[in-house]
């Protein structure tokens, strides 16, 4: 990218990285919050060579991940749960998460840099 000085760097966090707590995360969320700051930190040093560095920090969303070993019992409250936290009443669906990279790897965020998206349903704690 270098070289050319040109490219696009889309890295994926979580809301837990911006404070959302949930037992047995501590790590993970740690983790998430230094791929915030990886963000910034990479966005200041390789803008000079024409390079974006943004990230996507997706919310609750319907992958295997959420879903763990649960059943299906448990898992439809999780769900649930999740929803009444969310302004839109929904969790995410897989396509969401991947549309928020596609713009950052396209040309129409040619201008925006060292930013992370939240795509998290509008979840209330955070507005």
């Amino acid at each position: 990218m270098v070289p050319r000085g040109y490219g696009k760097i889309v890295n994926i966090s979580s809301n837990s990285g911006f404070g959302v707590a949930c037992w047995g995360e501590t790590s993970y969320a740690a983790a998430k919050a230094g791929v915030i700051q990886l963000t910034k930190n990479a966005a200041f040093e390789l803008g000079q060579y024409g390079i974006n560095v943004n990230c996507v920090a997706p919310g609750a969303t319907d992958i295997d991940m959420l879903r763990g070993e649960m059943s299906d019992e448990e898992y439809g409250e999780k769900i649930e749960a999740r929803k009444r936290v969310s302004s839109l009443g929904m969790i995410g669906k897989p396509e969401d998460i991947a549309n928020a990279v596609l713009f950052f790897a396209s040309d129409d965020a040619r201008f925006v840099t060292g930013k992370t998206l939240l795509v998290d349903g509008g979840r209330r704690d955070f507005l």
